[in-house]
């Protein structure tokens, strides 16, 4: 027994064996790590594209009674120091940069410019702030002063808060009830870059903020000037609030999706050990972020995106396995004569093992090793999964051909026709697949009662688990229509069919390997296009709850009747809607106003998956309706009759509560709802001269999404694979009982069949085997979506917010 005899004579075999184990460790090891990188990228995406004042992490002083004073640049930087050192290591790994700050609180203006709501100019020295920033007019504020026993400071503004506030260069200010001071404009400023992040934790700085006055619609208006270093030395808060803060950036590109669990344990454990760091009990640092709701969201989005692709990627590698171990069977079929020969001769059970095992092992291992260091080319973490895999792989075929050649070997000259016995099942058999079976609907129950939050490793396996169930009731069910159309065949006087169904009757164990294969591969492959549509469609959803119709054009001011007409003369654009957006008052709350043409507006998204409020007239909060409701617009009050209520309102999901009403004549119109979806923003922009967004961009920045692009990729590659997967399953089942169909096919021919009656008798012997196996897979795989239930979280994919 020469094992290289064997492999030069079965070369073609091994061949296709190597090429088998190559591609499944190759792709069992590359699409983990394209997921892990897809998961890295999507919580950078998390946390980079949140507000920085929501995903940093800010350090405010609070004191009772007298803050400490910080009296130098290098006073805060000290202290910045000591701050970051007691950083738990899960967060210091993504901790970067960042800046301090110190501003006052409640800068009422008691003496300076009139408003009809009142002006607010805080001070605050802000660490950075002078390299983002240009001077248009007058120059940087400069060194304070004492002037009739209040100090003085000189203070830089934004421009555009200027302007609105009337606040030019050279004008004084008296500011404050409690620890009066005095301040002087000595220069204008734009922002350099104002989508710089550091600007979110200085939007005061930045621009006005304008304050609705409860019970009213006029607007107290709030900015906040910049002082020199040197203020630092007077700007203490013995006589006025203040408030120091330090602020850790966070650098998206460390951070991990492998390590983003532990981040909200670290997060509470450095709220504490700030908290300590004071050196009195009046007084405590605090930790301001809402880094932990993110990291919360985030979670909760990857169990889902993890459940799917456990579900995706658990069926290619049992279909992968069930696949080279077909190629196992026609080897070892193939090898079959040579080993018995070998066995009857007096070779022992070990070396016939041994000999009929080497050729595959001496194939398979590196093949799944080249599989393996092929997937380096592809980037990625590397994850226990991408080492086990290949391992896992190499593995079952060489024990697999071990099992294989133990049993059909176990005792010399052992022949027998296993297509011509009928085996009895044992008690031990049918007692195991009960139970995969009951598990498998247990998993199922509790899967979409539970859901995946606890992380379940038994409820992530479920879908799994349920697919082995669905294939041990296809095999057990298998011979049952078999029978039956075997006995209908026999009525009729040609001999195909019942020729051809008979043989696929007496098909021999092996043969439910490719039921084992088409069935989990269909499966599969269902169950991702089935997601895909669903991602495809909640993806258009998110779109159009954004945008509100196929595009918006906005502004701050008014759109003139002109504006509004270019815009219908832009190419593509179909029906406009215009529309008036303004808060109103109603008591002490501050809905948003939608004043528009209701039917006009549900006309031109009737073709769209928006579902405007329903009735017409006057529509209030839930909680209004039943009694006039009188609002303040404009200065004036209006009473209004309710008829309806609304909740929400497309393209404005983060409002809580809306007054919809009928678009005036002489109302100022500054939205439009346009028809069309393939519009250019930039030439709505163009014409109106304002700002313009469109679903078109919408859903490609949806789409464009790490974690949905990466997703839509897996599904797409698994696909093909399981396409390639099934096919060489159905050629291995022919090519494995190929001699013995062979044989019967030439005693057959001796007796008069036709080739033609020969091709139909192989297409009926393989046909029930295929088809049973395409329904089982087909429905199993339209069923999981609706048997998971929620457990399938699709906003991971159609990025939600």
């Amino acid at each position: 027994m020469n094992p290289l005899r064997l492999v030069r004579e079965h070369a073609g075999a091994l061949g296709v064996l190597c090429a088998l184990v190559a591609a499944a460790a190759l792709l069992v090891s590359a699409l983990p790590r394209t997921m892990e990188a897809a998961y890295d990228a999507a919580l950078a995406h998390a946390i980079g594209t949140a507000p920085a004042d929501w995903a940093d992490l800010t350090v405010e002083y609070s004191a009772q009674e007298f803050p400490a004073r910080h009296r130098t640049v290098a006073d805060f930087a000290r202290r910045d120091a000591r701050l970051r050192e007691i950083l738990p290591p899960a967060l210091g790994r993504v901790a970067g940069g960042g800046h301090q700050m110190a501003t006052t609180t409640g800068g009422l203006v008691l003496k300076g410019p009139p408003s009809p709501a009142g002006l607010y100019v805080n001070l605050a020295w802000v660490s950075g702030a002078g390299d983002r920033i240009r001077y248009v007019a007058g120059r940087p504020p400069g060194r304070p002063s004492t002037s009739g026993g209040l100090q003085h400071f000189e203070i830089a503004i934004v421009r555009s808060a200027a302007e609105e506030m009337k606040l030019p260069v050279g004008t004084q200010l008296e500011i404050g009830t409690v620890g009066k001071l005095r301040a002087t404009v000595t220069g204008l400023f734009d922002v350099v870059n104002p989508d710089d992040r550091f600007w979110d934790h200085n939007r005061s700085v930045r621009a006005v903020n304008r304050v609705p006055r409860p019970g009213d619609d006029v607007y107290e208006l709030h900015v906040t000037s910049l002082i020199s270093a040197e203020s630092l030395e007077v700007l203490d808060g013995e006589e006025r609030d203040l408030r120091y803060a330090w602020v850790i950036s966070l650098d998206p590109a460390n951070a991990t999706a492998r390590e983003a669990p532990a981040l909200p344990a670290a997060i509470a454990e450095y709220d504490r050990l700030a908290g300590v760091e004071s050196s009195d009990a009046w007084s405590r640092f605090i930790l301001v972020t809402r880094l932990s709701e993110l990291l919360a969201a985030f979670l909760g989005e990857l169990a889902g995106a993890q459940a799917v692709l456990t579900v995706v990627l658990g069926g290619l590698l049992a279909v992968a396995l069930c696949v080279v171990l077909l190629a196992v069977q026609l080897l070892v079929e193939r090898t079959e004569r040579a080993l018995a020969l070998g066995r009857a001769r007096g070779g022992s059970l070990r070396q016939v093992v041994a000999a009929g095992t080497l050729p595959v092992a001496v194939t398979a291992l590196p093949a799944a090793a080249a599989g393996y260091a092929l997937s380096y080319a592809v980037p990625g973490p590397v994850t226990p999964i991408v080492h086990a895999a290949p391992a896992l792989i190499g593995a079952v075929v060489v024990a697999g051909t071990m099992a294989l050649l133990a049993v059909r070997h176990r005792a010399p000259l052992l022949e027998r026709r296993a297509d011509l016995v009928a085996f009895r099942v044992s008690p031990v058999r049918i007692t195991v697949e009960a139970a995969v079976v009951v598990l498998a609907l247990g998993g199922v129950f509790l899967l979409r009662t539970r859901g995946l939050a606890g992380g379940d490793p038994f409820l992530v396996l479920v879908p799994f688990g349920l697919t082995v169930a669905v294939a041990v009731i296809t095999v057990r069910c298998y011979p049952f229509p078999l029978r039956l159309l075997v006995r209908l065949a026999a009525r009729r006087r040609a001999a195909v069919p019942f020729l051809g169904l008979t043989l696929a009757a007496r098909a021999r164990a092996f043969s439910v390997l490719p039921v084992l294969v088409l069935l989990p591969a269909l499966a599969v492959s269902v169950f991702s296009a089935v997601v895909s549509g669903g991602v495809a469609t909640a993806q258009r959803q998110a779109a159009y709850d954004e945008v509100g119709a196929g595009a918006r054009v906005y502004t701050t001011g008014t759109l003139s009747p002109e504006a509004i007409e270019r815009v219908r003369r832009v190419p593509g654009v179909g029906r406009v809607v215009p529309a008036q957006i303004a808060t109103v008052g109603v008591g002490e709350r501050h809905p948003m106003l939608i004043a528009v043409d209701m039917d006009a507006y549900r006309a031109i998204v009737a073709d769209t998956p928006l579902r405007p409020p329903r009735g017409g007239g006057v529509l209030v909060p839930p909680d209004l309706v039943g009694a006039d409701v009188t609002i303040t617009r404009g200065g004036r009050q209006v009473r209004l009759r309710p008829q309806g209520s609304v909740t929400s309102f497309p393209g404005f999901a983060e409002v809580r509560e809306f007054v919809v009403l009928p678009l005036e004549t002489d109302a100022q119109v500054n939205t439009l709802f346009v028809e069309g979806e393939g519009v250019p923003a930039a030439a709505l922009a163009a014409a109106a001269g304002a700002r313009a967004e469109t679903f078109g961009a919408a859903l490609r920045a949806i789409e464009e999404e790490p974690l949905t692009a990466a997703v839509q990729l897996v599904f797409l590659v698994v696909t093909a694979a399981m396409g390639g997967y099934v096919l060489a399953a159905v050629v291995l089942a022919l090519v494995v009982g190929g001699q013995e169909r062979a044989r019967a096919l030439s005693f057959l021919r001796t007796l008069g069949l036709s080739t033609g009656q020969a091709r139909r008798m192989t297409a009926l012997e393989v046909a029930p085997m295929i088809v049973l196996a395409v329904l089982a897979g087909l429905g199993l795989g339209l069923g999981l979506p609706p048997a998971l239930g929620s457990a399938i979280d699709l906003s991971a994919y159609a990025a939600i917010r």
